[in-house]
């Protein structure tokens, strides 16, 4: 992939942040913000980005939000403007934006992570290569408030930009991402279509390829995503196409269980998300659980791996319930996946 066709790949992207240069007072309103809200809880951090737009004009723009909390620093205010500096830096499938300044006669470096196998990101990075100066707000939290403590720019030297080209080339020779970009971004699809049921389709030739991470990447965007993860609980269906004229179960088929073995250990809720109506749970459990018996193709299930199995989706549902603040949610899919097992398995 060439760094144009990179660059341009989403050009679909809906941004819903409001830059905080927009903020009045020093709250941060929580429904105004929703959105920086959500992405502060999903990983409280040193710092991050996001794209924003503005309701003055029609420029969209990379903003950097730096936490003190989590930098321990007390005061902003004897911060230097002229002193911040911007450097550039890229390890594996990684770009750091590193945002310095000295405070208190103290070198601070800040890394700010850019995933370059994230389509999103190749967006941002095409509007952030126009801009020529980068907002960076310092914000605080307490008692599950943000504040705004203080905010500055730093140029975006065309030396910072041509690093950056050169690191997202240097990404490019090195990874595949026809391979690693999942087929179906399901943030947008949620967005956009109002979708409150997702049917993903795993091709038989990217099973025999063993190509894993792109449908666990396309599965990651499901959690922690609080839209998503409220939406879709037991909304997913799964389908594995190319075996409809093989006369064996898709767990009798090795190639179908090395496949959702590993995809298993790159995505695990399934108590919450798949659909009991489905038989998909019966196949990623067999595929897991079940054990080969001397005589071809026989297979049954190993109850000793299925006590752990379960365990370990019950932990996850607890996670994803305690992550959306609903525990009676958690209750009721433990009852379902309980009622859906005496039917399957019984």
């Amino acid at each position: 992939m060439k760094l144009k066709e990179y660059l341009n790949m989403e050009t679909d992207y809906l941004i819903s942040h409001l830059t905080l240069n927009e903020s009045m007072g020093d709250v941060i309103d929580t429904i105004q913000y929703e959105g920086l809200y959500q992405r502060f809880y999903q990983d409280v951090t040193k710092g991050f980005h996001l794209l924003t737009y503005s309701n003055q004009c029609e420029n969209q723009s990379v903003e950097i939000y730096l936490v003190t909390n989590e930098l321990e620093v007390e005061d902003c205010k004897d911060i230097r403007k002229e002193q911040m500096q911007l450097q550039v830096q890229y390890n594996a499938n990684i770009l750091q934006l590193i945002i310095g300044f000295r405070l208190n006669n103290k070198r601070i470096k800040v890394p700010i992570n850019f995933n370059l196998e994230d389509r999103h990101i190749s967006f941002e990075l095409s509007k952030l290569l126009k801009q020529n100066m980068i907002s960076v707000q310092f914000v605080s939290w307490k008692d599950g408030l943000l504040y705004k403590q203080w905010s500055s720019e730093i140029p975006i030297t065309e030396k910072i930009k041509s690093a950056i080209i050169d690191f997202v080339e240097l990404f490019l020779h090195e990874y595949n991402l026809e391979d690693k970009m999942p087929a179906i971004n399901f943030d947008d699809l949620m967005i956009k279509n109002k979708a409150d049921y997702l049917i993903m389709s795993i091709e038989r030739q990217d099973i025999e390829n063993r190509k894993v991470s792109k449908y666990a990447n396309m599965l990651n965007t499901l959690y922690p995503n609080v839209l998503i993860t409220h939406n879709l609980s037991e909304s997913m269906d799964i389908e594995i196409k190319g075996y409809e004229n093989d006369t064996r179960e898709l767990w009798q088929i090795s190639e179908v269980r090395n496949f959702i073995r590993e995809l298993n250990k790159g995505f695990s809720q399934w108590f919450y998300f798949l659909d009991k109506n489905s038989e998909i749970l019966y196949d990623i459990t067999m595929c897991i659980c079940g054990k080969i018996l001397a005589e071809k193709d026989k297979y049954r299930m190993n109850n000793l791996l299925l006590h752990d199995f379960i365990n370990d989706q019950l932990k996850n549902l607890n996670e994803v319930c305690y992550y959306l603040n609903d525990i009676e949610k958690y209750d009721e899919l433990k009852r379902n996946s309980f009622a859906y097992y005496e039917m399957f398995l019984q």
